[in-house]
């Protein structure tokens, strides 16, 4: 395939929201997969292994590592702490179940405790 110069068709001006690369040259993986309702996100406090330090876990999640992660960081920032995702769990840093209780069925899960 040759690579585009110059056009004026608007289709072909269109660029990827992620890399902001014209859509037909862009590389970036699949768009994130959309959670379908109900979704069962799982959380539990776990303290074992961090020197005491309480981390917050959602666990049972689809493992796809692109959709995970920009979830985290919805997450991270809906809590106001740090926190990683990957292998089809997301932790979150401190006890923030209550508050993820409130935050996940706006990103179309139900919650349960682990």
């Amino acid at each position: 395939m040759s690579k585009i110069v110059y056009s004026t068709d608007p289709a072909l001006q269109a660029r990827c929201p992620r890399c902001k690369e014209l859509e037909i040259s862009c590389t970036c993986a699949p768009t994130p997969k959309v959670v379908e309702p109900p979704t069962v996100a799982k959380l539990r406090l776990e303290k074992s292994g961090r020197g005491g330090k309480a981390v917050t876990v959602i666990f049972d999640l689809p493992n796809d590592p692109a959709w995970l992660k920009e979830l985290a960081g919805k997450l991270k920032k809906a809590c106001g702490v740090g926190g990683t995702a990957g292998a089809g769990r997301i932790e979150i840093q401190g006890d923030q179940r209550e508050k993820l209780r409130e935050v996940l069925p706006k990103h179309g899960f139900k919650t349960v405790k682990g």
